[in-house]
C-alpha cells in the first residue's frame, strides 16, 4: 500500500518547480490587482490601452519625485506644462524667422542678417530716412497657429563723430507692420553686372505690439547701458497661411534734414540702436 499513491503525492519542492515552469510558458491575466508591476523584463509584442471594451486609455510617466511629465491618451501627447505636442491639429511644430535689415542705405535694398541698427540714416547732402527689419514668413498649408511672437535684442550705440557729436542712441517707439504690397518689386539690371531694386512698401501697423507706445529702450548713460531683450504680444492674428511679410521699425517721424551736420547727426544717431530679432511661429502641423 505504501507505493499505491506514489504517482499523486509529491513534495512541496516538485510542486514549486511545476509551476514556475508553467509560468515560464505561459501567464494571462484575466483581472489584476496588485500595487506594482515590474516592465524590466517585458520585451516583444504590443500593448493596448482603452479600446472597444473598456474605453479611453491613458499612460503616465512621473519622474523619481512622482511629478507627472508625460500623459499620452486618446487625444495625444501632452507634457507637464499641459503643452500638446501632438494632437488634434497635428505635430507641436515651431518656425523662426531672423529679422533682414533694410533701407538702411539710401536708394534701394540692404538685406543683413544679424545684429543692424535700427532707426535713421542720412545721405548728409538733403535727406534722412527710417529703416527696418523685416521678416519673409511662409506658413504651410494645413499649419494651425496657436502663437506668434517677436523677440529683440537691443544694444544702444554711441556715436562720436570726430567732434561734430557725441551721444548715446537707442531704439524709440518701435512697432510691428505688415507690409501688404511686397510684390512691388522692380528689378533694373546688366545681366553679370550691378542692379538696382526698387519698391515702395505699405506698413499697416499691427497695434500694440509692443504696447500701445511701442518698444523704447532703457535710456543708456556712460555708467549704465546693458544690453535688453523683449518679446512682443501674439500677433497670429495677423499671419495667413502663404507668403506674409512682417516688419518693425520706430513710429515716429524721420526729423527734418539739417544742412549742420553736428545737429543732422545728434538728431538721428540719439534714436538709433542696434537690433537683433527673431520672429517664432508656434503651432500644430496636420496632413497635407
Amino acid at each position: 500500500m505504501a507505493n499505491l499513491y506514489k504517482n499523486y503525492v509529491t513534495n512541496e519542492y516538485t510542486v514549486k518547480k511545476w509551476i514556475e515552469n508553467e509560468l515560464k510558458k505561459r501567464v494571462r491575466f484575466d483581472n489584476i490587482e496588485t500595487e506594482t508591476i515590474n516592465f524590466d523584463k517585458i520585451f516583444g509584442g504590443s500593448a493596448t490601452l482603452g479600446g472597444a471594451n473598456n474605453g479611453d486609455g491613458e499612460l503616465i510617466i512621473k519622474d523619481s519625485s512622482d511629478v507627472k511629465k508625460v500623459k499620452i491618451n486618446n487625444l495625444g501627447i501632452t507634457l507637464a506644462d499641459d503643452t500638446e505636442i501632438i494632437g488634434g491639429n497635428g505635430v507641436l511644430s515651431t518656425f523662426q524667422y531672423n529679422g533682414v535689415n533694410d533701407r538702411w542705405f539710401e536708394g534701394g535694398s540692404s538685406y543683413v542678417n544679424g545684429y543692424w541698427l535700427l532707426g535713421y540714416n542720412t545721405n548728409m547732402l538733403d535727406a534722412n530716412w527710417a529703416n527696418y527689419i523685416f521678416f519673409d514668413v511662409n506658413i504651410p498649408s494645413n499649419f494651425t497657429i496657436t502663437e506668434a511672437k517677436i523677440t529683440l535684442f537691443h544694444s544702444p550705440v554711441y556715436w562720436d563723430n570726430a567732434g561734430d557729436y557725441a551721444l548715446w542712441g537707442w531704439c524709440r517707439n518701435v512697432k510691428a507692420y505688415t507690409i501688404t504690397n511686397y510684390n512691388s518689386i522692380t528689378i533694373d539690371a546688366a545681366f553679370a553686372s550691378e542692379y538696382a531694386m526698387t519698391y515702395t512698401y505699405t506698413f499697416s501697423e499691427i497695434a500694440n505690439t509692443f504696447g500701445a507706445s511701442g518698444f523704447t529702450a532703457n535710456t543708456p548713460t556712460d555708467l549704465s547701458h546693458d544690453g535688453q531683450i523683449t518679446t512682443s504680444a501674439d500677433i497670429s492674428s495677423s499671419l495667413a497661411v502663404g507668403f506674409n511679410k512682417i516688419a518693425i521699425k520706430t513710429g515716429d517721424a524721420v526729423p527734418a534734414f539739417n544742412a549742420s551736420v553736428a545737429t543732422n547727426g545728434a538728431n538721428l544717431g540719439a534714436k538709433t540702436g542696434m537690433v537683433f530679432a527673431v520672429l517664432n511661429v508656434t503651432g500644430y502641423q496636420g496632413k497635407e
